[in-house]
Order: C-alpha cells, then structure tokens, then sequence
C-alpha cells in the first residue's frame, strides 16, 4: 500500500508571527500505519524520532494512506527553510 507521510515544521513569536511549512514522503509499506508508531527516516536527527499521530484515508483515494506526524518546531523563523533544504536532501518534498 502507499503511505504518504507528512510533517509542519514551524515557528511561532509574538514578533514573528507563525512561520510553517509541510514536508512530504511517499513509501510503499507492506504494513498498515498504526498511531503512535515511531518513524525512523534519515532526514530526522536521532533526538528527532517522529510519531504517527494521525491517519486519514480519503474514499476517492482507497490505496493511500495520509500520515501525519508529530510537527517539529524550531527555535527560529528562519530555521523553517533551512532544515526544509536539508530534509528534501533526504528525498521528502515541501
């Protein structure tokens, strides 16, 4: 089955305001998605073990599952598309 996983990097300050951006990966998995399950992906640093936290299956679209996993925020706004550069190094897009 395809699996899309996704995740919001962000950053958010009164001064700043909200800065977010989505990051996204296609996989072919021969197991189902479960929550609560770690994802262990090159473009995360080992302190950074992302987690499904939600599942969504659209009806139109049967053979793929929409995975979110838990956002990642950042100390800075401009932080948001430095590691987005890096982490489409990685093969995920955004």
């Amino acid at each position: 089955m395809k699996v899309r996983l996704t995740r919001n990097i962000h950053h958010h300050s009164a001064e700043t305001g909200l800065t977010s951006r989505t990051v996204y990966k296609e996989y072919e998995w021969a197991i189902l998605p479960i929550i609560g399950a770690t994802i262990d992906d090159s473009a995360w640093h080992r302190d950074d073990i992302p987690k499904i936290e939600n599942i969504n299956i659209i009806a139109d679209e049967a053979d793929l599952y929409y995975v979110e996993l838990t956002s990642k925020k950042v100390d800075e706004a401009s932080y948001v598309d430095k590691i987005v550069d890096i982490i489409k190094l990685h093969g995920w897009n955004g």
